[in-house]
C-alpha cells in the first residue's frame, strides 16, 4: 500500500495501463505539462493533425525544442564562419549553444555557459483514475 515514486523513466502513459497497482504512484518530469503551455498549442494541434501512431507524451515538446536548439547552434556556428561549416564543427556548435535563445514549444529556450538549460521547472505527477495528473510545477529554490 505504499506508492511507488520514480523519475522521468516511469512517466509514460503506458505505466498506469501496465501496472494494475499504479493508483497513487508518483513521478517527476522536467518542465511544465505542455497541455498547460500557450506556447505548445500549435505543436499539440499539428501533432494530433499529423495522425502519428504514438502520442507526444512527456518528451514530444522537449524533443522538438532540443532538436531545434541543435539546428540553431549549427546555424550560429556556420554564420560565425563566413557561411561555411567550421573545420572544428563539433566545438563550434557546442560553443554556439550558449548563444541559442528562442521561443519554443516548452517556453523560452536558452542555455548557460556550460550548455545546461536555463529552464529549471520540474513537475510532480500522481496516477489518478488510471492516468498521470500533474500535482505541482515549480523551480527549486537555490541559495
Amino acid at each position: 500500500n505504499i506508492p511507488l515514486m520514480g523519475g522521468d523513466g516511469i512517466y509514460s502513459g503506458e505505466f498506469p495501463k501496465l501496472n494494475k497497482k499504479a493508483e497513487g504512484d508518483l513521478a517527476t518530469s522536467v518542465g511544465k505539462p505542455v497541455e498547460q503551455l500557450d506556447s505548445a498549442k500549435a505543436f499539440i494541434k499539428d501533432y494530433e493533425a499529423a495522425g502519428y501512431e504514438d502520442a507526444y507524451e512527456a518528451y514530444g515538446g522537449l524533443t522538438y525544442d532540443a532538436t531545434w536548439s541543435i539546428i540553431e547552434a549549427v546555424k550560429l556556428a556556420v554564420e560565425g564562419n563566413d557561411g561555411k561549416v567550421p573545420s572544428d564543427g563539433r566545438k563550434a556548435v557546442l560553443d554556439a549553444m550558449a548563444k541559442v535563445k528562442f521561443d519554443g514549444v516548452t517556453g523560452t529556450i536558452s542555455f548557460d555557459e556550460f550548455g545546461d538549460t536555463t529552464n529549471h521547472t520540474m513537475t510532480a505527477y500522481k496516477v489518478k483514475s488510471n492516468a498521470w495528473a500533474p500535482e505541482f510545477s515549480g523551480e527549486p529554490k537555490l541559495g
